[in-house]
């Protein structure tokens, strides 16, 4: 068993990384090279109207809440995401000093995912955004798309949902 550790931030040692290779060994084998890939996507979403006069402090979101229906289990064995379940996330946890994040950077919310090699779209989903004072908005996502190992980034107008999103892989 491994004893409890409190995580603080960011920590590259606790992340998951996964591989599938075929390899014939022979005697003269010493090294197997291999490249390891996260297996999920990150998916990213950044309001760019945090600092528009009609969005004072007070209808800055600490917390989000969606339903998004997404793979819920990989196969260690060939890598293929199957058995897709509706997943509740509730951020309920965020601290005050994120509101300085969302001012700084807009960053709303990100989440990871497990999904597949090729690129996939996400069945729409409507993310709420609150704080303390209740709910400020919420947002349908509708048609992005995500993948294995790599960054979707939607920006756009999301407290005050004026014109479109932009939405990018990386």
């Amino acid at each position: 068993a491994m004893a409890s550790t409190n995580i603080t931030g960011s920590n590259n040692l606790y992340d998951a990384y996964f591989a599938i290779q075929e390899v014939t060994l022979t005697e003269t084998d010493r090294n197997i090279s291999m490249s390891l890939k996260r297996p999920f996507a990150l998916v990213k979403i950044n309001t760019e109207d945090y600092d528009k006069p009609t969005v004072a402090s007070k209808y800055l979101p600490k917390y989000y809440a969606t339903e998004i229906e997404v793979p819920v289990s990989m196969s260690l064995v060939n890598g293929a995401v199957s058995e897709t379940g509706t997943v509740t996330i509730q951020s309920n946890n965020r601290e005050t000093g994120n509101i300085a994040d969302v001012k700084a950077t807009g960053e709303l919310s990100y989440d990871y995912f497990f999904a597949g090699e090729n690129q996939a779209n996400l069945k729409d989903f409507t993310v709420t955004y609150s704080n303390e004072n209740g709910k400020i908005v919420d947002y349908t996502f509708t048609n992005i798309p995500f993948r294995r190992n790599y960054r979707t980034n939607i920006t756009g107008n999301i407290l005050t949902k004026t014109g479109t999103i932009d939405v990018s892989i990386d």
